[in-house]
Formats: structure tokens, sequence, C-alpha cells
């Protein structure tokens, strides 16, 4: 959306394809966004590239695919950007992703402190995880 400076009336914007007339104060523009959203999220659903952009929640693993715009039933983390049920996210701190991760991290440096002839006692206090209740 780019707004038509050329027009007296500053609250008249202009779509890309030329059209004009859609008006915010006469409250054009919400219904307008609505279909848009709606076609938007349908394409999403039924087209069989987009669709796999899903995600599993890692919480409860039920199988249900879940997509960040739907945001009244899911909860996204705000470190890594997984998506779960919102109820699940709530039940369970830390995230499994970023526990994941953060193993990984971890795994890589106990394998290079290994090689550097360290003790593998000290090598293998590495694996204590920050997050507390885990």
């Amino acid at each position: 959306v780019t707004s038509n400076l050329s027009s007296p009336d500053p609250v008249n914007f202009e779509f890309c394809d030329g059209s004009k007339g859609v008006k915010v104060i006469e409250g054009k523009l919400a219904p307008f966004l609505g279909k848009v959203i709606k076609f938007a999220t349908s394409h999403v659903y039924s087209c069989s590239l987009c669709s796999q952009k899903g995600f599993i929640c890692e919480i409860c693993n039920n199988g249900e695919i879940l997509y960040p715009f739907e945001d009244i039933s899911t909860s996204r983390c705000e470190s890594c950007g997984a998506v779960f049920h919102s109820e699940c996210k709530e039940k369970s701190v830390p995230c499994p992703r970023c526990v994941r991760r953060e193993l990984q991290k971890k795994q890589k440096s106990f394998w290079q402190r290994l090689n550097m002839d360290e003790s593998l006692e000290e090598a293998c206090t590495m694996f204590e995880l920050s997050y507390q209740n885990t």
C-alpha cells in the first residue's frame, strides 16, 4: 500500500494494482484486509508446498500441524521461534528446541575440549544444563 501524495485527501491510498478509493476513514480497509487474510490462510492450508512450512508442537507431539498465524491457539518461543499450542507452552519451561540446541552446542564443545587432552571428567561437566528443572 502506497500513499497517493498527489491526492488532496491524505486518507486515500493507492494499491500496487492502481485501484483507488479504499479509505481507512470509511472503514473499508479492515474488511478488505480480512478477505486478504482469509485467502492467504486458505492457500497455506491447501497448498502442498506452503502447508509443509508448519510446526509440530514438540511438547505434546500430537501430530497436529501448527502455523504461527494461528495466534489464538498457538504460542511462539521468543528465543528460537518454535511454535507450540498455547496451553502446552504455558505448562512447559524451557522450550524443548532451545534445550536441544544448547545440548548440541555443548556436545560440539565437548569433543573440541576432549581433543585438547583435558580430563574426561572435567569435559563431562559441560553437559550440565543451564536451565533449571530439566
